[in-house]
């Protein structure tokens, strides 16, 4: 291992696991909705899937944070419906995402369902931005 206490007690090449996280599009850049603890939470899972990431490839265990943009869910709704909250109305956030779609869940469990099989073997410690081109990095 790489240090860090606990520890996988297996044989490198024996199976293959894999780690999914969920960050945000916030996480990469900043949260217009969530504001700055949100932001920066989301920015700790990414570190988190990383160093998760180092620490156990060498055990046949990926981690990759997945990372949604804006979604049809009941917190961005309730951003959308607060006036006092939200700094523009879902139109003009529909205009800034170019697929011109808020993203649903099963957008978001399609790619974990890829992540989740061998197909993902050599990815390892990514972040997927599943945000409809919203944020391009």
């Amino acid at each position: 291992g790489h240090g860090g206490g606990g520890g996988v007690d297996a044989t490198p090449g024996q199976f293959y696991g894999r780690i999914i996280t969920i960050s945000s599009q916030g996480g990469r850049s900043v949260s217009k909705l969530g504001g700055a603890h949100y932001t920066t939470s989301k920015a700790a899972v990414i570190g988190l899937t990383r160093a998760a990431a180092f620490e156990m490839g060498e055990h046949g265990i990926t981690c990759n944070a997945v990372c949604p943009g804006v979604c049809n869910t009941e917190m961005a709704m309730r951003q959308f419906a607060n006036p006092g909250a939200a700094r523009a109305s879902s139109g003009k956030v529909l205009e800034a995402i170019p697929v011109r779609r808020l993203g649903e869940m099963s957008d978001i469990a399609n790619v974990c369902k890829f992540l989740g099989t061998p197909l993902s073997g050599y990815m390892n410690g990514a972040c997927l931005d599943v945000n409809g081109g919203n944020l391009m990095l």
